[in-house]
């Protein structure tokens, strides 16, 4: 009786590992719900018109789909931002479609803004 459960125990977590790895791998490029913050930058063309919006975080540069919350986040050109939306990698660099956003002010500036009072 014994030998049969742990066959079925070895069959059950042999499934599990089955399942679960597949995926694990089919993650890495789903898009994830991220917020992150960072100074906004801004590329135009001759004309000016928005070309490019990205984040730039310490570390990391996040391009902005420009769709009409994109173009939005574009305004706010040289403010820092805590901006949420999807974030997806394709090829080697990761994009953000915004949903929503808010101005954030650096911590120095915060730091001051507590001096005052």
């Amino acid at each position: 009786m014994k030998m049969s459960r742990m066959l079925v125990m070895a069959a059950v977590v042999g499934f599990l590992f089955a399942v679960c790895a597949p995926a694990a791998e089919m993650d890495a490029n789903m898009p994830k719900e991220m917020t992150i913050k960072g100074k906004v930058e801004v590329k135009k063309d001759d004309a000016g018109m928005i070309t490019a919006v990205m984040i730039k975080t310490w570390d990391m540069t996040y391009h902005v789909t420009l769709d009409a919350k994109g173009m939005e986040l574009g305004a706010m050109e040289g403010k820092h931002v805590a901006a949420t939306g999807m974030v997806m990698k394709k090829e080697h660099e990761h994009w953000l479609t915004v949903v929503k956003f808010e101005e954030r002010m650096p911590k120095e500036k915060e730091k001051e803004k507590e001096k005052t009072y």
